[in-house]
Parts: C-alpha cells; sequence; structure tokens
C-alpha cells in the first residue's frame, strides 16, 4: 500500500485495501442523482466500513466508495499563555 499511498497524494485505492472496520476516514465516492441532473456525481466525505459495506457519507442510490485516506490529526491548539503585563 506504501506506493499507492506515496503516487495518490495518500489516497488508497478500495480495490487496495480497506480501513480497519468502523474507523473513520476521508472518502471520495461517487452517487447517483435522479431529477433534472440524472448523472453520477464525485465527491468526498467521512466514511467507515464494516465488512467491505460503507456507511457515513457514503450513501444514496447507487453510492460506491472510490478511494479513502486516513483523517488528519485534529487541530490542537496551543496553551493559552496568559501573560502579567506591568502596571504603569
Amino acid at each position: 500500500m506504501d506506493d499507492a499511498t506515496d503516487t495518490n497524494d495518500g489516497w488508497i485505492l478500495v480495490e487496495d485495501g480497506l480501513p480497519e472496520g468502523g474507523e473513520k476516514v476521508l472518502v471520495w465516492y461517487e452517487y447517483f442523482r435522479y431529477g433534472e441532473y440524472n448523472r453520477m456525481f464525485q465527491t468526498h466525505g467521512i466514511g467507515w466500513q464494516y465488512d467491505g459495506h460503507w456507511s457515513g457519507d457514503v450513501s444514496g442510490t447507487k453510492a460506491r466508495c472510490i478511494a479513502w485516506r486516513p483523517l488528519p490529526e485534529p487541530y490542537k491548539p496551543k496553551k493559552l499563555q496568559t501573560e502579567e503585563k506591568p502596571v504603569q
């Protein structure tokens, strides 16, 4: 899988491997939209899979996960530092 992540900017094709069951990941998926659109769309979202069946944002008619990548680490703010200012 290392070669696949190096050439696809961290994206892993579903055919090349799946994340651990229940692990939330960033997914690139497609789905069908009826009505005046009546075509396939591709977008990204957050999803997870169990035994190859995807949930989360991967939903809708003919929805199919194409690729996935691990979520980045969450934002961690720096500890607030309070500086005492001299009284003038």
